[in-house]
């Protein structure tokens, strides 16, 4: 994606002239904090879609009360894995309506030209992507599926967790095989 890519032997980094920054600007926001490389001050509230929404729609006004030059600028928002929630609740809610008609002290009106928005191997529906209360059996589910431990090491782990056996019961295809 950016101007710069690391070397074949990782030595050093070299100019990728096929680069976005070409034609485009591309801005990451990662969220909810405390996920991959954000952080807090250790008080990060609970989670939850509308949350996240709201707050991903704030980032972008932010961005451009802050970078006016982009204002008005096509804008998509794209994401994946369980941004196929956050990107459509974020594009489509009443939070992201507020990011189109308003700025950070609803006098001077902010545009974002929001053309569209696209989501790469998403999670489509909560349920499908929770891991029902407890991220081990998920991962262990996950390692079975990929081979790497046996049914029966699966099913011990999961006796040995309580009563959570299949991470998504009643989902089909995620149940114990």
């Amino acid at each position: 994606h950016g101007p710069f890519l690391i070397n074949d032997n990782f030595a050093s980094i070299i100019y990728n002239q096929y680069s976005w920054n070409q034609k485009a600007n591309v801005v990451y926001i990662e969220s909810p904090a405390q996920v991959g490389f954000s952080y807090t001050d250790g008080k990060a509230p609970t989670w939850n879609d509308d949350l996240v929404a709201k707050l991903n729609a704030k980032a972008i006004r932010e961005f451009f009360n802050v970078w006016t030059e982009f204002a008005g600028r096509d804008t998509y928002i794209s994401g994946e894995s369980y941004a196929g929630i956050y990107v459509p609740t974020s594009s489509t809610s009443k939070y992201c309506i507020l990011v189109r008609l308003h700025s950070t002290n609803d006098k001077d009106p902010v545009k974002v030209n929001l053309k569209g928005f696209a989501v790469g191997n998403g999670c489509t529906d909560p349920l499908e992507c929770e891991f029902q209360n407890d991220y081990g059996p998920f991962l262990m589910q996950l390692f079975r599926d990929y081979g790497y431990i046996t049914q029966e090491k699966f099913e011990e782990s999961t006796r040995s967790a309580g009563t959570r056996g299949s991470p998504l019961p009643g989902v089909p295809g995620h149940s114990p095989r």
